[in-house]
């Protein structure tokens, strides 16, 4: 449910999306045409405002508004398992970085296969929401990507990690989930990660 309204709080629309099962929106953004891009995941199939069915479980699913509410598209975008999106931004080339939590080997969307429990899960798509590319980062263990940011042509992630060092990560847990934040280029190449905890 997404309600828009003006300085003085009129309303200038309210429009429901959702699909006959579980939707959850997590994030909103403004989009360069002035519309919004309203994303989170569902584990529907094809009806009310979705498309196309689920790749299995949960699955990213973004809904590309006008700037009147106006439905304009919908892409449903994950693997065989559970993806859960929590974060999205936009990039400066009109798309849109999306990230979250995937349980997925390699299949529909996903390119890599899981390095333990829960991944981070990074979706990059255009401005019409068809996948460019993705990435999977994670140790042997479970991973939470939360955030995301897009600064200087560098993409910074944040979430929290149980993993020890395994897969794509390089230090040991500190003990019980630690933030782990890694920075990567626009391609999804890792530059530098960092882990902060305690015991």
């Amino acid at each position: 449910w997404i309600v828009k309204m003006d300085t003085l709080k009129n309303i200038v629309f309210d429009q429901t999306f959702g699909s006959d099962t579980t939707d959850i929106f997590s994030t909103l953004l403004e989009t360069s045409d002035g519309g919004f891009l309203l994303a989170g995941s569902s584990s529907g199939g094809i009806n009310g405002d979705k498309s196309e069915d689920s790749k299995g479980g949960f699955d990213f699913w973004i809904v590309k508004i006008s700037e009147n509410g106006t439905f304009e598209w919908d892409k449903t975008i994950g693997g065989s398992k559970d993806d859960f999106l929590n974060s999205a931004v936009l990039t400066n080339d009109g798309g849109y970085l999306l990230g979250g939590v995937s349980v997925s080997d390699a299949s529909g969307d996903k390119s890599d296969n899981s390095f333990g429990n829960e991944d981070y899960w990074l979706v990059k798509v255009n401005s019409d929401g068809d996948v460019k590319w993705d990435r999977s980062f994670g140790g042997d263990s479970t991973d939470i990507l939360k955030n995301i940011v897009f600064e200087d042509n560098e993409i910074i992630l944040g979430g929290s990690s149980i993993s020890d060092s395994s897969g794509m990560k390089t230090s040991d847990s500190y003990g019980g989930f630690d933030n782990w934040i890694l920075k990567l280029s626009t391609t999804g190449v890792i530059l530098e990660q960092w882990i902060y905890g305690g015991v």
